[in-house]
């Protein structure tokens, strides 16, 4: 029981990162065209 939900935690934090992850790079992408935009 305990370990089922320790393994439920640990995919979910699992997935949190994967998100964080590809959320963070998609704010780079923003920056970077946000900047470039203002540059010209």
């Amino acid at each position: 029981m305990i370990s089922s939900v320790l393994n439920y935690y640990e995919v979910q934090r699992l997935c949190f990162y994967a998100t964080a992850k590809k959320f963070n790079s998609v704010l780079k992408l923003v920056r970077f065209y946000y900047i470039f935009c203002l540059r010209f």
